[in-house]
């Protein structure tokens, strides 16, 4: 994807809901992702996933569907990076996982 294409729409450090149930999107974002609107979401692998962002529950918004899916195939960590990112030329989605890197006290 052309990089004058991408918009980043969030980035976020992901938490230990993030990674064991749906992502929520920051409410800073709310806005940038569609409500109630099924997005192909294409990986850093070009793997194609179908997200969906229900209406606020609580003041809160997550990302459904298929991210359970995509969590079981890529593994993400608390604490890794994600960006999501939108495609004008495509109008389509993306993202990228950037995995956190351990301490050098952490390493085995």
């Amino acid at each position: 994807m052309g990089d004058q294409a991408k918009e980043l729409r969030f980035e976020k450090k992901l938490t230990e809901e993030d990674v064991n149930g749906y992502l929520e999107i920051p409410r800073t974002a709310h806005h940038l992702v569609p409500e109630d609107k099924d997005m192909l979401v294409l990986d850093q692998s070009d793997n194609c996933w179908n997200f969906k962002s229900p209406a606020k529950k609580r003041g809160k918004r997550y990302m459904k569907r298929q991210w359970p899916d995509f969590v079981k195939k890529e593994s993400p960590k608390t604490g890794d990076i994600l960006r999501y990112y939108y495609n004008n030329n495509e109008d389509s989605f993306y993202l990228e996982l950037y995995r956190q890197t351990l301490p050098d006290s952490e390493l085995p």
